[in-house]
């Protein structure tokens, strides 16, 4: 034990002897081991530690004989620590192993939900965060909790009563009437807290582990890092949280799906007037904000993906926007692309992504957009990886099995489709484009589909080749149209043997079609070191048609 120097004899001698109501010996008697109020004080090293931790202030009020003393910390600060302690107990600490970023907390209230979007929106930290770092169980007070579990309600109501911060109507009547409930709670609050916290701590521990799991198996490949990155960072409420993604190993494209929220019937909130109502934006303010948001929307998941999936092998991000509106005409929801784009990953990973210009930044990537977001029109993405095409089967090597100079126009009518199929091919390889014939079905339309990566003349399309030995009519290059529409493809090349009349170049004109006649065909074929002849008068005797 401790020595006491003789000045701290005097001074609690005197307070034990001055206390009139002997609470704090009572105190004594009931939590020090073998106490006896008649043993010399300096013998009682619990209390006297007690006494000079908790009294090293008192005084004494000579009129009233009112002893005063500074309460513990645990004592004062209880409302504070035991609000930790609750939040705790309830879950509303609860850790799921990441960094949460609460966006709508930074806008003022009366701006949520929020509606708009803008390239400031921030991005989450996806690596796991150590508990250590959160608002762990750990950082607790636990000598507090042990102190007011063991506390009784006499001496609580001792120090509530006596302590320095006391004002004169802190009476016993006081304490009953208004605080002794709450201290009652407080009590309860921390057993339970005492009594959950080995399980907390190892649930958390557990919630680190799976985060850190979770974590390191997202990295195995592009696409469930992407899923990952867009788990990990939410949008607004009011925006779709169905982010789809797809990757082609051949291209190395990843394909992000965006849904837009329609505007139509929403009012926008830019502020408040003078006597704090809402106020709106003006319908021309509105159209230039769900541009704005649109298209940040669009530039800030390019940037977000590209900036965390740097280290794979990558070439370019599609982003395609997709909506769902009301048709005036029938007022039935009609569904499609407003908005598509497709950059390099580097170009979007490079973007001081605070300081872009959304517009700007959109027509730099030759981005495509409904031409009004108020009466809206589907648009053909400029890339769109769906492939899940049951029609399409793989393409045979029919240039391995022709002669030189043989006539085109007199083989096999499905021998000639997979043969500009692979012309196609040869065509757009160095674009990483693929091509798909579709089962064969005579006249069924589509031929085989081209799917082109290229940032402005790619996407999908629809080729169809005619073996003719006559002029193609224009019946032929009406129903391609049809095709390219019904099937959403950029664009429909339809490829002969024969030759097209001036009918079917007029009709084509200023439509997404491309028309390939004989004479073209043998100069592409020639680009690709194939020497083979049309001759229609020859093929016609070889196929009995004259």
């Amino acid at each position: 034990m401790a020595e006491l120097r003789d000045e701290s004899y005097l001074l609690i001698s005197k307070f034990i002897i001055y206390m009139a109501d002997k609470k704090l010996n009572d105190w004594a008697k009931k939590n020090i081991p073998d106490w006896d109020e008649n043993k010399n004080v300096e013998k009682q090293s619990t209390l006297s530690d007690f006494l000079k931790k908790n009294i090293s202030d008192w005084s004494i009020d000579k009129e009233t004989k009112k002893y005063t003393f500074t309460a513990p910390r645990w004592f004062t600060d209880v409302f504070n620590v035991t609000a930790k302690w609750r939040i705790h107990n309830s879950g509303g600490y609860k850790y799921d192993g990441f960094r949460h970023i609460y966006h709508e907390r930074q806008v003022p209230d009366y701006l949520l939900p929020i509606k708009t979007f803008d390239l400031n929106y921030q991005i989450n930290l996806l690596r796991p965060q150590p508990i250590s770092e959160y608002e762990d169980v750990r950082k607790v007070d636990r000598y507090g909790l042990e102190e007011i579990i063991e506390a009784s309600l006499d001496d609580l109501q001792y120090i509530f009563l006596n302590h320095n911060k006391s004002e004169l109507w802190h009476d016993k009547d006081n304490w009953i009437r208004n605080y002794l409930s709450d201290w009652i709670d407080f009590k309860k609050t921390a057993e339970e807290f005492r009594n959950s916290y080995d399980d907390m701590v190892a649930a958390q521990k557990a919630t680190f582990d799976e985060a850190s799991a979770m974590f390191n198996d997202a990295n195995k490949s592009v696409l469930k890092k992407a899923e990952f990155i867009l788990l990990r960072n939410p949008l607004p409420d009011f925006f779709s949280s169905y982010r789809p993604v797809q990757f082609d190993d051949e291209s190395k494209i990843l394909q992000l799906e965006l849904t837009f929220p329609d505007y139509k019937d929403e009012e926008i909130v830019i502020g408040q007037t003078a006597r704090n109502k809402e106020k709106y934006a003006t319908q021309t303010a509105k159209r230039k904000i769900v541009k704005q948001t649109l298209y940040s929307l669009i530039i800030w998941h390019g940037h977000l993906l590209a900036l965390h999936l740097k280290d794979f092998d990558l070439n370019q991000i599609a982003i395609n926007v997709n909506q769902t509106w009301f048709d005036p005409a029938t007022g039935k929801p009609v569904s499609g692309i407003i908005a598509s784009v497709l950059g390099d990953a580097e170009y979007f990973r490079s973007l001081n992504i605070q300081k872009v210009d959304p517009v700007a930044c959109i027509r730099q990537l030759k981005g495509i957009t409904t031409p009004s977001l108020e009466n809206k029109s589907p648009i053909r993405p400029i890339y769109d990886l769906n492939k899940d095409d049951k029609r399409l089967v793989d393409t045979k090597d029919i240039d391995g099995a022709l002669e030189e100079g043989e006539n085109l126009a007199a083989m096999d009518w499905e021998d000639f489709e997979h043969l500009v199929s692979q012309l196609f091919e040869w065509e757009f390889a160095k674009d990483g484009a693929e091509v798909k014939v579709t089962q064969a079905s005579r006249d069924r339309g589509v031929d085989a589909i081209l799917f082109d990566p290229d940032p402005i003349r790619g996407g999908k399309y629809v080729l169809q080749a005619k073996r003719y030995t006559r002029v193609v009519d224009v019946a032929s290059v009406r129903d391609l149209y049809g095709t390219v529409m019904n099937e959403g493809a950029n664009r429909g090349i339809l490829i002969t043997t024969s030759s097209y009349g001036s009918d079917s170049y007029e009709f084509a004109k200023n439509k997404p079609i491309s028309l390939i006649d004989g004479a073209n065909l043998t100069q592409l074929l020639k680009k690709h070191g194939k020497n083979y002849k049309i001759d229609l008068k020859e093929a016609r005797d070889i196929l009995g048609l004259n």
